[in-house]
This record gives structure tokens, sequence and C-alpha cells, in this order.
């Protein structure tokens, strides 16, 4: 009997794979000044076995899981927490502003598109009102 125990559960691990990934796949919208850090937030609930990217405007290929994949070091995943896969881009500037994306390899693919924009410096800001 404990053999016939021992296939089910092993047949049933093969067949259950658990709960499929949750992501919001609405836009978010980020704003940043220019100089400062942008925290792009990516949340996976239930991520399991699958695999997370961030790209940019053109589809580059800026990160795999948590390893930065493209050569700038302003940019890296930070996890605060074991959902988040935040995208962070260290001393932004007008040339970073655009539409990144946070994938997870599902099928079909599930993005969730973050909107990055860069305003002026504090410097530009008017210091009074006259």
């Amino acid at each position: 009997m404990a053999i016939y125990w021992t296939f089910v559960f092993f047949i049933g691990l093969a067949f259950c794979r658990g709960p499929e990934p949750e992501m919001s796949t609405s836009t978010r919208t980020v704003i940043v000044r220019e100089g400062q850090t942008a925290i792009l937030p990516c949340i996976i609930k239930f991520k399991g076995h699958y695999r997370t990217v961030w790209t940019d405007a053109y589809s580059t290929l800026l990160t795999f899981e948590d390893q930065r994949i493209i050569d700038n070091s302003r940019i890296s995943v930070e996890r605060p927490s074991m959902d988040e896969w935040n995208l962070h881009i260290r001393s932004v500037t007008q040339s970073d502003q655009g539409q990144y994306t946070c994938q997870i390899n599902t099928i079909p693919v599930r993005t969730m598109p973050v909107e990055l924009v860069v305003t002026g410096t504090d410097m530009d800001m008017p210091t009074s009102l006259d």
C-alpha cells in the first residue's frame, strides 16, 4: 500500500504545476527628477519556475532574473521582497525616459509596462515667486 501512495504522490507532483503567476498588466507611470534614482515596480505573485526580464522601449534586454544583462552599471534589479522585481535606474537622464516592460515567460508571455517620465533638475525650478 505504501508503494501505491508513493506512486500517487509522484504522479501528482508531475501533473500539479501550482498556481499561475499573477501580475498587473496595466501601465504604471513613474515620474522622477533628472539625476535621481528611478524605481520601476514589478510585482509577481506565484512566480514559481518562470523567469523574469526587463526590456526597454526598443525591446533591448536589460535584465534576466536579478542579473543585469546590459553594460550599464546604473541599472539593477532590487528585490525588497520575494514578489518584487523592481528595476532601478540611477542618475536618470532625459534619454532614459520612455516605456520599460517587466515580463515573465508564461505562455502567452505576461507583461507589465511602466512609463518613465524624467522631469528637470531642481536647478530648473524657480526659487521665488518674483
